[in-house]
């Protein structure tokens, strides 16, 4: 059987080409649908409020504590804090072998007074 070799190196590329010929003509869709979304949701907001209110003043003494409380991100501090007591309190774990028996005869009673041995003299 003899290979066409000029109809299959026409097929790839005809279905190389299609491929992005599909891909932009969705994108130049969402695109579309992007604009109108946005534009009914502009028009939706101008309906229910015909009037803004005016912005408030910048408070020169700087954001008040009840304003930083509402804030939905903790303080940098905070978050430092709940870091470290995570880490210490995962390094006083006592880890506890698994109960089946291992590859060298020993079981888990074993391998855990070993770990606790080991976690004994390892420096902190």
């Amino acid at each position: 059987m003899q290979v066409q070799w000029g109809y299959v190196v026409s097929t790839l590329i005809f279905r190389f080409a299609a491929i992005f010929v599909v891909l932009g003509s969705l994108v130049i869709l969402m695109q579309i649908n992007g604009a109108i979304v946005s534009r009914v949701e502009k028009w939706r907001e101008r309906r229910r409020s015909p009037v803004s209110p005016a912005p408030a003043a910048p408070d020169a003494a700087g954001p008040t504590p009840a304003a930083e409380a509402s804030s939905d991100e903790p303080a940098p501090a905070t978050l430092a804090a709940i870091g470290l007591a995570l880490s210490l309190s995962a390094s006083r774990q006592v880890r506890v072998a698994s109960a089946t028996a291992h590859g060298d005869g020993s079981t888990s009673w074993q391998m855990a007074g070993r770990l606790r041995q080991f976690d004994s003299r390892s420096p902190r």
